[in-house]
């Protein structure tokens, strides 16, 4: 008798251990980490992209950027000026409490109130909002607004009751709930009381240094995607091209001595051999620019011929004569840096690259520090209104507009092409303005676009996923092989 209770205990544990799920890890390394744990301040890829899997949108682009819904199961929009979102009743935070039209309020509230912060120009065309009841939020717009759940998919929403501690603790409603965050990662589990797509992973680890922790693939399953590089695990990666949807361009203190004259910015923009750098720096991951917004968007000049004049006297005209001219721009993208280096060289432009992390870079561009800065600019919807406007109107901190405009630029025929064709219903009508502003601004060269380029993910053959067109990762998309 006793062996044989033996002999099934032996089996029991057996046949437990064979059931028991292998723990599944996924680890996510960027080269730089967030700019801040506060969704509210940055628009930035590598911080949106992490944050976006512990808080969520009203609205939110799938992967080829349509409108779905996110915290609003729906919405109306009644008249040209009103937007009505209906807020899913059974929202949680993971404190526990229910997510109210409140939240959302308080949220708009802080956005706007808050003196440095990207999102505030996704408000920008607002006029009111409140709370209509409990599960109901209203926006009204100062004027007729095509694109505004487009610009609403960045506004990521806090429950109110984290709103003063946002800086410090990661607290949402997203897939995603931290465990551990640190100056090196962001570790985390799934949110059990997720309304949409569960994680398809026990553990989830967003590395900053490039160089995950190793001990984590040790035991279980784990799976990597490396963004952008793959110095690690290179046999057992497979490369991903994500979609060409980053403009790389210089931009220019509009206001400094030499940058002020036209001539010597034509001989900026001129100067660059845009295929020679792709060839050299990230080939067959990008294609020429001439102009900022990129092909896909509603607006884009389909064809625009150059001719290319002397460099040497549009110099000469400007009075330039050699000066060192300060390039900031990433460490990560020193590579660019040397190869506009050189082609500037052959023509006299004496570039100094003064290489700086993502933080303090980004933080240079927003104090105006600078006189040329190198970074990349990404749609936020499938409109090039939503760039030209951001990047290129006349700054205006009381109207909201221009918030992303640090090289200083102002043309008030610009500005009156932008403002008709922001408040333009029709979708044809909408498109001559935007090609009208788009013109202008490859006229004045406020800055110098280099190309449009995507992003290569290194990610273990083991998952199933397919890359945005916004370039952020949300790990809820992400699939495990069978």
């Amino acid at each position: 008798m006793y062996k044989k209770v033996k002999i099934f205990i032996v089996v029991f544990v057996l046949f437990l251990t064979s059931c028991t799920k292998t723990s599944s890890r996924l680890a996510i390394v960027f080269d730089h980490g967030p700019l801040s744990l506060d969704p509210h301040i940055y628009s930035e890829i590598v911080t949106t992209s992490i944050l976006s899997n512990f808080y969520e949108p009203l609205v939110q682009f799938d992967p080829d950027m349509k409108i779905r819904p996110q915290l609003a199961e729906s919405w109306e929009n009644p008249d040209s000026l009103t937007w009505i979102f209906h807020l899913r009743p059974n929202i949680v935070s993971c404190n526990g409490q229910k997510l109210t039209s409140l939240d959302v309020v308080k949220n708009f509230e802080r956005i706007l109130n808050l003196s440095h912060s990207d999102i505030k120009t996704d408000l920008a065309q607002i006029d009111t909002f409140y709370a209509r009841d409990s599960f109901t939020f209203v926006v009204k717009t100062r004027s007729p607004f095509p694109i505004m759940l487009d610009r609403l998919t960045s506004v990521l929403i806090v429950p109110s009751c984290n709103l003063d501690s946002v800086r410090k603790i990661i607290r949402g409603t997203g897939s995603l709930i931290p465990v551990r965050v640190d100056s090196c990662c962001i570790k985390a589990r799934p949110n059990p009381r997720y309304h949409g797509k569960m994680v398809s992973f026990d553990h989830v680890s967003f590395y900053f240094t490039g160089k995950p922790d190793e001990s984590s693939g040790k035991t279980g399953n784990t799976f990597y995607i490396f963004v952008g590089s793959k110095r690690l695990y290179k046999d057992s990666l497979t490369p991903i091209k994500g979609p060409l949807v980053a403009t790389r361009y210089i931009g220019i203190d509009l206001h400094k001595r030499y940058l002020n004259k036209l001539s010597f910015r034509k001989a900026l923009y001129y100067a660059v051999k845009r295929q020679e750098i792709i060839d050299s720096v990230i080939p067959g991951m990008a294609i020429p620019s001439y102009q900022f917004p990129i092909p896909l968007l509603l607006g884009h000049i389909d064809t625009l011929k150059l001719k290319t004049p002397s460099i040497k006297t549009l110099i000469a005209q400007s009075g330039y004569k050699g000066e060192p001219i300060p390039l900031i721009l990433s460490q990560n993208k020193l590579s660019y840096g040397y190869a506009l280096q050189r082609q500037y060289k052959k023509y006299g432009i004496n570039i100094r690259l003064v290489p700086l992390n993502a933080r303090e870079l980004f933080h240079r561009v927003k104090i105006k520090d600078f006189s040329l800065f190198l970074l990349g600019s990404i749609p936020t919807t499938g409109d090039a209104w939503d760039q030209l406007e951001v990047h290129f109107h006349t700054y205006d901190a009381m109207h909201s507009s221009g918030l992303g405009n640090y090289v200083g630029y102002s043309n008030p025929e610009f500005d009156s092409i932008i403002d008709m064709a922001g408040r333009a219903l029709d979708r044809k009508k909408r498109a001559i303005l935007l090609q009208q502003a788009n013109y202008r601004i490859v006229e004045d060269i406020p800055v110098v676009p280099i190309c449009y380029e995507g992003t290569v993910f290194y990610v273990s053959k083991g998952i199933m996923w397919k890359p945005r067109l916004d370039r952020s990762i949300l790990v809820n998309e992400i699939r495990i092989r069978k």
